[in-house]
């Protein structure tokens, strides 16, 4: 899903980033700089029962619709169930990934990235990736 209206991704941003444990943190901070650093910005949102090369497949073609030109700054975060023996715990190879399908369409931009635990959605890992166009000068 890929989402542009800004109140909507503001929305989005403060259910994500002040609801989860996070495991490498990303927080409001981190969002706000990504927004105030970029001209605009658009959102690719993805749940999944697991991280997979399906699910890379998906999220290159995401990047692709969503244009991966101009692409200055870009939030990535991924949350999952880690903290019950392992079940849908989101690893760190399958979080490189996604930082290498990123890197493989948008070289040049600055990632911040986290990962956290979601204990209210067992069921599902969540993936959100926040891009933001263009250089606000």
């Amino acid at each position: 899903m890929i989402i542009t209206d800004i109140k909507q991704i503001d929305c989005i941003a403060e259910e994500t980033f002040g609801k989860t444990k996070g495991i490498v943190s990303v927080d409001m901070k981190d969002y706000a700089f990504i927004k105030e650093h970029s001209e605009s910005l658009k959102v690719i949102k993805f749940e999944v029962p697991a991280l997979t090369e399906d699910v890379v497949r998906s999220l290159d073609d995401a990047i692709i619709e969503a244009g991966k030109e101009n692409v200055s700054n870009v939030l990535l975060y991924i949350k999952g169930n880690g903290s019950d023996a392992g079940i849908r715990a989101v690893t760190i190879e399958q979080f490189n990934m996604f930082i290498e399908a990123l890197n493989k369409h948008i070289e040049t931009a600055n990632i911040i990235w986290g990962m956290g635990d979601d204990e209210e959605n067992r069921e599902n890992i969540s993936i959100l990736i926040i891009l933001g166009y263009g250089k606000k000068e």
